[in-house]
């Protein structure tokens, strides 16, 4: 496989994994996974971000698993 290849693989697995997020949480992750994978972390960042940016606040499931927040608090 081409190396370009691979990072575009990469790439599309990221993004599904962050698109499966932003829709469904991430609850099946124990935190400690999460806090120990560098890309389980980056998933679940940009989803919040995500998340955050559509002002989805019903649906900060991400933030209740890594922070115990059940919203989104406005700074």
């Amino acid at each position: 496989m081409e190396e370009k290849d691979v990072f575009a693989h990469l790439m599309q697995a990221f993004e599904q994994a962050v698109e499966y997020a932003v829709a469904n949480g991430m609850r099946e992750c124990d935190v400690s996974e999460i806090r120990r994978s560098e890309l389980l972390t980056a998933v679940v960042n940009e989803a919040s971000q995500r998340l955050k940016e559509r002002n989805v606040i019903g649906q900060d499931g991400l933030a209740d698993v890594i922070t115990g927040r059940r919203k989104y608090h406005e700074y």
